[in-house]
């Protein structure tokens, strides 16, 4: 039995080695893979960059930054927002209106092109009477959907604009002329502004000056016809002579020998 046991066991001498783990081999620390994954999930995205008004469109030389109202002394960033917001709205309709008021004169096609009266009055025609009411309806349509942009009032701050939303983004562009580069867009953006903020003052001098010369005076009239016409409703109680003498007084001497 003892010889037995002793082949047994010099037969199993040679596997013996296999089963023994090498000195030589360490095992890889993984600490900083660990360390690498658990680095990754904790990271956030970085903040977005602190709203700073003097970073908006708009602001060129040789002014800068003009606010002598201080307007925007510790004002939020939706309540600047909302000015800025305004501001666009209010300069593109002053364009439009700077325009209208000259170009409207010269080429009025509606209603068979009767409508021949100064423009800042020319609302007070009888054809035009049904058309405002649906003027407004139109103007209701993208100024319901601007109620969306605004804050809710219910906790929030009133009057003041989404900081996400972007001031005069309509959505509307049918021709494309948005540009796609940042540095571009601003360039734009600056541009609008500046050409909305000069007509600003024009649509009220311009009705206000031509009411304060003649209530019934052209911006732009034709000189003969205009200031003849003008002439006769003004002095038409003194016959025509005194339509005559008014009518001439008001022309340039080049105009009245043109009589």
């Amino acid at each position: 039995m003892l010889s037995i046991a002793a082949v047994h066991a010099s037969a199993l001498m040679p596997l013996s080695g296999y089963m023994r783990t090498p000195r030589n081999v360490k095992m890889q620390d993984a600490t900083p893979l660990v360390d690498a994954l658990e680095m990754t999930e904790s990271e956030e995205p970085p903040p977005p960059p602190a709203f700073d008004v003097r970073s908006l469109p708009g602001i060129t030389p040789p002014l800068g930054f003009w606010d002598p109202a201080g307007f925007c002394e510790g004002a939020s960033e939706g309540k600047i927002r909302f000015y800025r917001e305004v501001e666009l709205k209010h300069g593109r309709v002053a364009m439009l209106a700077a325009l209208g008021f000259l170009v409207g004169e010269q080429y009025h096609p509606l209603w068979g092109g009767s409508i021949d009266v100064p423009s800042y009055i020319a609302y007070q025609e009888t054809p035009l009477q049904p058309f405002w009411p649906a003027v407004i309806l139109l103007l209701a349509v993208p100024e319901v959907f601007s109620v969306f942009t605004f804050q809710s009032p219910f906790g929030g701050e009133t009057w003041a604009m989404r900081t996400d939303h972007e001031a005069g983004d309509l959505g509307f562009d049918p021709l494309d002329l948005k540009p796609k580069s940042a540095g571009e867009l601003a360039e734009m953006q600056t541009k609008e502004i500046n050409n909305g903020r000069a007509p600003l003052p024009s649509t009220e001098s311009i009705p206000t000056h031509a009411s304060l010369r003649a209530p019934t005076r052209r911006l732009t009239p034709p000189l003969s016809l205009s200031c003849r016409r003008f002439g006769d409703d003004r002095h038409g109680r003194h016959g025509r002579a005194g339509a005559g003498v008014g009518s001439q007084a008001l022309l340039t001497p080049r105009a009245r020998r043109s009589i």
